[in-house]
């Protein structure tokens, strides 16, 4: 079974060469923003959680630990696939772009059912639908290859 090695996996992320480079992308803005504004709802999750199943941050979100520990590792997904090549923010977004689509519908069926393990409420649905189009629109559509197509 081959072990994996942290200095080989750092040695192969690519890191841009400038910032500038790097928000010249949508798909990496929209990555940073999303990324960033979950990893703090997850942070802020957590900070209000304590032991209190079901309580409520400011902007009326659900938290639970399972909620929380998910917006943590998509808030980082999100971030971690900015800093790397462009492909892989795309790909990222593409993907989570889907499951927020899929999280959004499931939430329509589930909120105040047993079935609810996340602590959905309203507002959460909302994110996630907006988090859906963002992320798969500039997955879908942005960044395409500016050259033109060549003529028939």
């Amino acid at each position: 079974m081959a072990e994996l090695q942290l200095p080989k996996l750092i040695a192969r992320v690519r890191f841009p060469s400038s910032a500038l480079t790097m928000f010249r992308s949508s798909n990496r803005v929209a990555g940073l923003v999303l990324g960033a504004l979950y990893l703090a709802l997850g942070i802020l999750g957590f900070a209000l959680f304590g032991a209190r199943p079901g309580a409520l941050t400011g902007v009326a979100l659900g938290v639970s630990p399972a909620h929380g520990i998910l917006q943590l590792l998509i808030g980082s997904a999100l971030l971690l696939a900015v800093i790397t090549r462009l492909s892989a923010s795309k790909r990222v977004n593409i993907v989570l772009g889907t499951l927020f689509l899929v999280l959004g519908l499931a939430g329509l069926f589930v909120i105040g059912t047993p079935f609810d393990i996340l602590g959905l409420t309203a507002t959460d649905n909302v994110l996630h639908f907006a988090s859906a189009v963002a992320l798969l629109a500039v997955g879908l559509g942005g960044d395409r290859d500016a050259r033109p197509a060549p003529a028939a």
